[in-house]
């Protein structure tokens, strides 16, 4: 075998499935069994194969530099299996080498030159990658002889070094902007896990953020973020693959270096998105990933048309700056188990603070999984809190001594802050009057102001209804219904999905509204889907007595036994057609204009985001004109313009599609 030849032994069939997929190199591996390759010439700089009629030019230069006559525009299947027939003519003494020889890619990585593989990466890479050092953190290894695999848990990424290809055969599932940085990144990793020097060069060090002016690398990141969105829609979501999720979070870890966390935050969100769609996981639809990445390209043009004083609030806050302040009393209100599409999961608690008229909370969380103790029961439990329990602490009022508080009003949950159990507020404490929202108008003003791209939706808020009604089951949408009036008579519903990772949450929220008549104050999560805008219940505060206290509904129950609505619902859906009557739905609200003006356009620009298509069929072209029409009669001028300009073009650019997705999802929130 040539000089040339024996780099294709380093790509074994987990490197190839890198490059294209699973289901192409079984392909390209049945042309080789059927014998469809054949030499057509070959010297000692490379050679020309026939596979399966195509002809492939393979060269020292490796995979990448690969060509083939067919019309394919990546690794097609005639190159793989060209790979594939070339390592089979391996003489039988290189294979014996190989299988003695199960570090040899590792040694031959930490043979490198730090200098020389920065050089080959260039300046911006290697600025780059010296930013994401710490952001990535911890790495693993395995060896695989000619091939070393390097997994990068925070990323869900996997690296592989190949004997003989050096760094620029190195491979991945990154994007072309990103590969140098992270391939660099994760060489620099290895070489401090086996202890070894790694020196930057001094002009590698990351520049200051102006934070009223976005510098040439941020502006290249909003590029590299809008193509990838386009790319996605014209790929269609329906069809997204795990590899797509990956290069979101790379786009985020470059956000978070870069110094707009608040991008980074939502590239997160739409990385989880993408990944559970890749997965096939029901829970998550192809509206609310196209309203997520509508929100990202709507937030990535803002930050390019910003300047001055209106680009700090679009960048976000990097980190909170906690302040020490005076001691704080507190009434607790409960905590909550949550989890984000990104990965993250916590445990967050909030407190009443009665002087300031607000609520306050802090969080204790974990960015992915690497921590498997950090579990729900074990966090409540027994994980410390201000020398306290999370638990214990949502038992009594409190006093802080030493709290640290950020300047959005949240608690620091380190520090030297120390808590001091208070007597219970009695249930006719006059302070409860004062409690939280009590009209349910003001509610709606506060969610609209905080729908903007420059704020942030709160992550709870306290209601204090007049009247509660009893909870009922939605079969059909599969929700448990709560219904709280105001004292003006005006009504809210809550809604709570009937999903299995919040079925204790349902059980208890069930039992604790039927043994409780009173109810003073419910802890609630605003949440968006994509369709529509909903409030789900954390907490209960009630009457105990003469006394009030609270209740976590992810932990704790006023009453046991019985078998609730939605356990009964979970048996029904188990049992399949096993029912004894039909299903009797729970009362619905009437649509708002809004929903009936928007949801219709919104499902168009679905189904073109699902399938990947951007021509309007004729059926849709009718939709669009119905709804322009509808639009018209409101005298919605600006939603009529909209629709009128979504019609106009043959082809709908992806450009197009994000925009007008989130125009349609703003006005749905409005409404």
């Amino acid at each position: 075998m040539s000089a040339w030849q024996q780099r294709y032994r380093s790509y074994d069939d987990a490197a190839l499935e890198v490059l294209a997929n699973a289901g192409l190199l079984r392909r390209a591996a049945k042309d080789v069994d059927a014998g469809k390759l054949r030499w057509l010439a070959q010297d000692d700089d490379g050679g020309l194969i026939e596979a399966d009629g195509q002809q492939v030019r393979l060269s020292a230069a490796g995979i990448d530099a690969a060509r083939c006559t067919c019309p394919a525009t990546s690794c097609c299947k005639h190159i793989l299996a060209a790979v594939l027939w070339l390592r089979e003519q391996a003489e039988p003494q290189a294979a014996e080498q190989v299988a003695g020889d199960p570090d040899e890619a590792l040694r031959e990585a930490l043979s490198l030159d730090p200098q020389q593989l920065q050089k080959l990466a260039g300046k911006a890479a290697t600025r780059k990658a010296r930013q994401w050092l710490d952001t990535i953190g911890e790495i693993s290894r395995q060896s695989h002889g000619r091939r070393l695999s390097i997994q990068l848990p925070s990323l869900d990424c996997e690296v592989n070094y190949l004997a003989g290809a050096g760094f620029e055969g190195m491979l991945s599932e990154s994007r072309e902007s990103e590969r140098k940085a992270l391939h660099l990144t994760a060489l620099a990793l290895l070489f401090k896990t086996h202890g070894q020097a790694w020196a930057w060069p001094v002009d590698s060090a990351p520049a200051p953020t102006d934070p009223q002016q976005l510098n040439p690398a941020e502006h290249e990141l909003l590029t590299s973020i809008e193509q990838l969105l386009h790319e996605l829609l014209l790929q269609g979501l329906s069809h997204t693959s795990p590899a797509s999720a990956m290069q979101l979070r790379m786009l985020n870890l470059s956000a978070r270096t870069e110094g707009l966390p608040r991008l980074a935050a939502q590239l997160r969100t739409l990385g989880g998105q993408i990944g559970r769609l890749a997965a096939r996981d029901d829970h998550v639809s192809e509206r609310e990933t196209l309203v997520q990445m509508a929100r990202v390209h709507a937030l990535c043009k803002a930050l390019r048309r910003a300047e001055g004083a209106t680009l700090p609030p679009l960048r976000g806050r990097q980190r909170r700056d906690y302040q020490s302040g005076d001691s704080l009393e507190l009434l607790p209100l409960g905590g909550h188990w949550w989890s984000t599409p990104g990965g993250a999961r916590g445990l967050t608690l909030a407190f009443w603070d009665a002087n300031e008229g607000e609520v306050r909370e802090v969080s204790l969380a974990r960015p992915n999984n690497s921590d498997p103790g950090f579990r729900r029961d074990a966090v409540w439990s027994h994980l410390a809190l201000w020398k306290s329990t999370p638990r214990q602490l949502c038992q009594t009022p409190l006093r802080l001594t030493e709290p640290r508080l950020a300047e959005d009003g949240r608690l620091a949950a380190h520090g030297d802050t120390r808590s001091e159990a208070l007597p219970r507020w009695q249930a006719n404490d006059p302070r409860l009057n004062t409690l939280g929202v009590g009209r349910w108008s003001e509610l709606r003003e506060q969610l609209e102001d905080a729908a903007t791209l420059s704020a942030e939706l709160p992550t709870s808020l306290l209601l204090r209804p007049a009247r509660c009604h009893e909870v009922s089951l939605d079969e059909v949408h599969q929700s448990l219904n709560w219904v709280l009036e105001d004292d003006q008579g005006d009504t809210l519903l809550l809604e709570l999905p009937c999903t299995a990772q919040l079925r204790e949450r349902l059980d208890n929220l069930e039992r604790a509204q039927k043994a409780s008549k009173d109810i003073r104050a419910v802890l609630v999560r605003p949440v968006h889907d994509g369709r529509q805008r909903r409030l789900e219940p954390l907490a209960l505060m009630i009457g105990d007595g003469s006394e009030l206290r609270c209740v976590s509904l992810d932990f704790e129950s006023v009453v046991r036994g019985g078998l609730s609505f939605n356990r009964r619902l979970f048996a029904r859906i188990e049992r399949l057609l096993d029912r004894q009557r039909p299903a009797t739905p729970a009362p619905t609200q009437a649509s708002s204009l809004a929903s009936r003006l928007v949801e219709p356009a919104l499902d168009v620009l679905e189904m073109l985001a699902s399938c990947g298509r951007q021509q309007l069929s004729v059926h849709q072209r009718e939709v669009l004109a119905q709804q322009q029409a509808l639009a018209h009669a409101a005298g919605v001028a600006l939603l009529a313009q909209l629709l009128a300009e979504l019609m106009k073009n043959k082809d709908v650019a992806p450009g197009t599609l994000l925009s007008s997705s989130h125009m349609l999802h703003r006005a749905l929130s409005l409404g």
